[in-house]
C-alpha cells in the first residue's frame, strides 16, 4: 500500500487520511514495517551521527503515552534487560559529507524505514508521523510525503539481504573493580554467530517464543573480505558504537529470519542498527 499527499494539504485533509489510513493499518496485522519519505523545500542538514534524532522521530510519532513510556523504558522485556523489538534505517538519498562542520547535507527527498515486530507499534508510527502536518529532523521542518506499507512473506531459508544500517555485535565485560567494557566482534569473525543467535533468543522470547541460542537457527554470512571501508565508528549520543556495512546472506530458519528483518539483526537494533531488505529469495 502506499498513500500520497499534495505539496501543502489543509490540517483538515491531514486529520481526515490520517483516521482513514489508521483504519486500514489496524486491519492490517502483518504490516510491520514502515518506508516514508520526507520532502523539504531546502536541502536537510544534520549532524553525521544523526542515529538520536531519528530514533526521537520515531518515539515523538507515539502518540499512546503507555507505549511510548514502555519503549522508552524496559520494552517488551520482562527481565531487566530492555527489548524494544523494533528498529530502522539510515536516510537514504543522495547526500554530501562536510567533514569539517561534521554535517551531512541531503537533498529532498529522503527515505527512511521504520521496522518492529510488534504491530501496534508500526500503526501508531505510521498514525503519528501521517497526523502530523510536519516533522522535526534537527533543525529542519520536513513533510511527510509519502508512507508505505509492508508485511514480511519470504519463506526462504538463504537469502542475500541489503543493509540499510550497519550492523554490531558486541559482549560485555566486566573488568576489575566493577567497570563494564564493551566489546565489539566483527561479523567476520566467529564469535559474532553466536552472538546474534543469543540476540535473536533474546527477542523471540520478549515475543513469548522462548528459546534457547542453540535452538536459533541461523547465520550471517558475509559475502567477500572485509575493506578498509568495510569498519567504522558511529557515536549514539556520547557512546562510540564500533559498526560494519557490507554484503551479506543470512541462512536459516525462516522463522528467525523473519524475525531479524522485523526487529533487526545483531545488536543496539532500538538505536538504528542492522535494519535490512532482502534482495533474493526472501519474497
Amino acid at each position: 500500500m502506499r498513500f500520497s499527499f499534495k505539496r501543502r494539504p489543509t490540517a483538515g485533509a491531514i486529520k481526515r487520511n490520517a483516521l482513514r489510513i489508521e483504519g486500514r493499518l489496524r486491519r492490517e496485522a502483518a504490516i510491520l514495517r514502515l518506508k516514508v519519505t520526507f520532502q523539504s523545500e531546502h536541502p536537510i542538514t544534520l549532524p553525521i551521527h544523526y542515529h538520536p534524532i531519528l530514533q526521537g522521530v520515531l518515539y515523538s510519532s507515539i502518540q499512546v503515552p503507555a507505549l511510548r513510556d514502555q519503549l522508552h523504558g524496559k520494552g517488551f522485556s520482562e527481565g531487566q534487560r530492555p527489548a524494544k523489538l523494533f528498529t530502522f534505517s539510515r536516510l537514504e538519498g543522495h547526500y554530501e559529507l562536510h567533514p569539517q562542520s561534521r554535517t551531512i547535507t541531503f537533498d529532498s527527498p529522503v527515505e527512511w524505514t521504520v521496522s518492529s515486530a510488534v504491530d501496534d507499534l508500526a500503526t501508531h508510527v505510521a498514525s503519528g508521523l501521517l497526523k502530523a502536518p510536519s516533522v522535526t529532523l534537527g533543525s529542519n521542518a520536513v513533510e511527510v510525503r509519502h508512507v508505505q506499507m509492508e508485511g514480511f512473506r519470504g519463506t526462504a531459508r538463504d537469502v542475500q539481504i541489503r543493509l540499510l544500517s550497519p550492523v554490531t555485535t558486541y559482549r560485555t565485560e566486566v573488568l576489575p573493580g566493577g567497570r563494564k567494557y564493551t566489546h565489539y566482534i566483527s561479523p567476520w569473525d566467529p564469535e559474532s554467530a553466536s552472538l546474534i543467535k543469543r540476540n535473536l533468543a533474546f527477542k523471540a522470547s520478549a515475543l513469548g517464543q522462548s528459546c534457547s541460542e542453540q535452538e536459533v537457527g541461523i547465520r550471517l554470512i558475509p559475502i567477500g573480505e572485509p575493506t578498509d571501508r568495510s569498519e567504522k565508528v558511529v557515536m549514539f549520543k556520547s557512546t562510540p558504537i564500533r559498526v560494519w556495512d557490507g554484503d551479506f546472506r543470512l541462512a536459516g530458519d525462516p522463522y528467525f529470519i523473519k524475525l531479524a528483518w522485523d526487529a533487526g539483526i545483531g545488536g543496539k537494533s532500538s538505536e538504528g542498527f542492522g535494519c535490512f531488505e532482502t534482495l533474493s529469495n526472501g519474497r
